[in-house]
């Protein structure tokens, strides 16, 4: 448009109504979107990590070599899936020192999923709080 033409009144409008209607499907988007973002920081599993522990042990203490699963001998590194009841196919070779080592990373582990569920809920408070001064502001 030159400058010496007037804008076209309609066409204004109709812009303006396109634009009230994407701040619309924004605002109903937003709080989705934001908590799929706020959920990529999800710590893993715990579990996860107890079991990675629970294998640097074993594998760091030469237990592979005699387990009785022969996937852990072949490869040398410790195979466990899970830690459950029974323990680990390697357990009955486990001392006291391998516990305490295995306990103490448990421990840390723990602390750590614990630190990151309260940054979680505290960047989702945040959030919380901040979309709904916006939303007063905005009535």
């Amino acid at each position: 448009m030159a400058h010496d033409e007037e804008p076209n009144l309609y066409d204004l409008q109709a812009e303006n109504r396109r634009l009230l209607d994407t701040v619309d499907q924004l605002d109903e988007a937003l709080p989705e979107l934001a908590g799929t973002i706020i959920d990529l920081f999800e710590p893993a599993p715990l579990r996860n990590d107890l079991v990675a522990a629970l294998r640097s042990v074993s594998t760091g203490a030469g237990f592979p070599a005699r387990c009785q699963q022969a996937r852990c001998r072949r490869s040398g590194i410790c195979q466990a899936e899970a830690i459950d009841a029974k323990g680990p196919p390697c357990l009955g070779y486990w001392t006291a020192a391998h516990r305490i080592c295995f306990d103490a990373a448990t421990a840390a582990f723990t602390h750590s999923h614990i630190r990151a569920r309260q940054r979680i809920n505290a960047v989702r408070a945040a959030f919380d709080q901040s979309w709904a001064d916006n939303l007063a502001r905005t009535e």
